[in-house]
């Protein structure tokens, strides 16, 4: 998208050329006027200068025309254009600013011009502020201004937006909400423009692909929000409309693995994305396929044929966190669920247990849920002064914790703002 947006601009600034007074703030004083007409000579300089591509000049024209004539809307407006050309010679991320500086002015002398608006847009996105650039596109279009190229850009806008959010991993629910409207935006908009024949094939299948992307990421949130029923039904529309993609068939496990009466689903689907996958090697379901043939195991076989799965994960990476817990609530769960007949084996079973915790620890000190299952596992193992240092340590961390949240709050808890 910028490279598309920057080509549009440079023309703007060559050949987009309109009367110098068609854009203009509120009737003029005699003394203005005369000011005017000599900015006049200066503006029709500084296009000339500017269908040149020689904007440093083009700016110094301006820059006196803008001091003889300050009510011209126009003026800021080429100044904004002029600075941001210039950017793209000397990679000044100032000029940018002083752009954006310009337009603002420019919205100033006139709310009701459309292109500073789309301008703003094309700015703030080639800057990485997704949110100002939804605003400049959203304001285009109010004002009717290029409505098919503000479309298209807002529906991108929409969704980088979506992707910086999402890309947090401490993400406040207000902005789960967010992004999750936002993707759900952007999601529509591509669906309606992938069919839109005012554009080419090209861009039609681009669009299908933002259009693809979008649903994925809007199931995560809606899972991320735990919002499940809403995941399962965007993401079982992605496997009718993409059977063959494995990554479907996994997101889908993940989603059915958080709803306890919906495990066979879930472990069908992780076994299908395993049979899809293009390579032996991507083994991402196995710690998931390990948890709920854990949970169900009735019998040594089926524990043994649970650990496996762990075990070769835990040997190509050996220091996935979630592997490592779910193998040693795998060891705990078993031990707990021993019939008599196999009592000798808990001891070595809660030893596994324990040194799985142990290697968490390690990878995740701060983790107050694995603190306590390495605690609580010490003493069903029969080594009390150890889970006693233990619990002593999680006392302190959460304590630690509760005063951090007394004095900064919790983020998590913030209400949804609105777009």
């Amino acid at each position: 998208m910028n490279a598309r947006l920057v080509n549009q601009t440079r023309i703007f600034a060559a050949v987009f050329v309109i009367a110098l007074f068609a854009v203009r703030a509120g009737p003029v004083s005699a003394q203005e006027s005369q000011g005017e007409e000599r900015a006049v000579a200066l503006l029709r300089m500084a296009e000339e200068q500017l269908s040149a591509g020689q904007f440093k000049e083009a700016h110094g024209f301006l820059t006196r025309a803008k001091a003889l004539a300050p009510r011209i809307a126009r003026t800021p407006y080429l100044l904004a254009l002029c600075e941001y050309n210039l950017s793209l010679d000397d990679s000044n991320a100032d000029r940018l600013v002083r752009a954006k500086r310009f337009l603002q002015e420019t919205f100033t002398l006139d709310e009701t011009w459309g292109e500073p608006f789309f301008f703003w847009g094309v700015i703030s996105f080639s800057m990485g502020d997704y949110e100002q650039a939804v605003w400049g596109f959203e304001n285009s279009l109010v004002r009717a201004h290029r409505p098919k190229d503000a479309r298209t850009n807002l529906t991108r806008s929409l969704f980088k937006w979506g992707l910086v959010l999402a890309e947090d991993p401490h993400l406040s629910r207000a902005d789960v909400e967010r992004a999750t409207v936002l993707f759900r935006d952007a999601s529509e908009r591509f669906y309606a423009l992938k069919d839109d024949l005012r554009f080419l094939a090209e861009e039609r299948q681009q669009f299908t692909s933002q259009w693809l992307d979008s649903l994925v990421n809007l199931a995560a949130m809606y899972q991320r929000s735990e919002r499940l029923e809403e995941a399962e039904k965007v993401t079982a529309r992605l496997i009718e409309l993409q059977p063959q993609s494995y990554h479907h068939q996994f997101n889908m496990g993940l989603i059915l693995g958080g709803i306890e009466e919906e495990a066979d689903r879930a472990l069908k689907h992780y076994r299908l994305a395993l049979d899809l996958a293009p390579s032996t090697r991507w083994i991402e379901p196995y710690p998931m396929i390990g948890h709920i043939l854990s949970n169900r195991a009735k019998t040594a076989e089926e524990e043994q044929e649970a650990e496996t799965y762990f075990l070769r994960y835990l040997e190509v990476y050996p220091n996935a966190l979630g592997a490592l817990r779910r193998a040693g609530d795998h060891y705990r769960g078993t031990a707990k669920r021993l019939p008599a007949e196999r009592e000798g084996e808990k001891d070595a079973l809660l030893a596994k247990a324990i040194n799985a915790y142990e290697r968490c620890v390690e990878v995740a000190p701060g983790d107050l849920e694995v603190l306590k299952s390495l605690a609580e596992t010490l003493k069903e193992a029969g080594r009390g002064q150890e889970a006693a240092r233990w619990l002593s340590l999680l006392e302190t961390l959460e304590a630690i914790q509760k005063e951090k949240a007394a004095v900064v709050g919790n983020p998590v808890d913030r209400p949804p703002v609105d777009r």
